[in-house]
């Protein structure tokens, strides 16, 4: 489910390729599936040594939410859990505080709320679980205020 590029040159001879994705850091993979590095830069501008071997380069979101169960195990449907969580991780520190959030709701309107402050330096946080009992759907949020606009992203499941 993350956007892969599939990449080599048509010659044995090396060259670089720069490739920009903005917002996102990259892992590269050798044709085997083995990690070569990950990288991960602000300007999201990467430089690959390419050959004729081929090299995967997958694209991933520097801050990753999933709303998963007791057992740490990411779910996509609310199903028979009685209580769900909300993890992110992250390829860099957080460099300032936010608030990861799990919701519940009923016919789109709000049940319940869980809130965990996620610190400056963190890189991963898990909210108190949340009771999905009469729930259609849970909402996963990472919150922060940067230059006093409120940013957030979000993973929704359903019943």
């Amino acid at each position: 489910g993350k956007k892969t590029h599939l990449m080599w040159t048509t010659n044995d001879s090396s060259r670089s390729k720069t490739i920009s994705v903005p917002g996102k850091a990259i892992c590269i993979y050798d044709m085997y599936g083995n990690i070569i590095e990950k990288k991960y830069n602000d300007s999201g501008s990467y430089s690959i040594s390419l050959s004729g071997s081929p090299v995967y380069v997958e694209e991933i979101d520097i801050r990753e939410l999933k709303i998963v169960d007791e057992n740490g195990k990411t779910v996509s449907q609310i199903g028979d859990n009685k209580e769900l969580y909300v993890k992110m991780s992250s390829v860099n520190e957080t460099s300032e505080k936010g608030t990861l959030i799990c919701a519940t709701y009923k016919n789109n309107m709000l049940l319940s709320v869980e809130m965990k402050v996620v610190e400056i330096g963190a890189i991963s946080a898990i909210t108190p679980c949340i009771n999905t009992e009469n729930a259609d759907m849970v909402k996963a949020f990472y919150w922060k205020e940067a230059n006093n606009i409120p940013y957030c992203e979000a993973v929704t499941i359903f019943r």
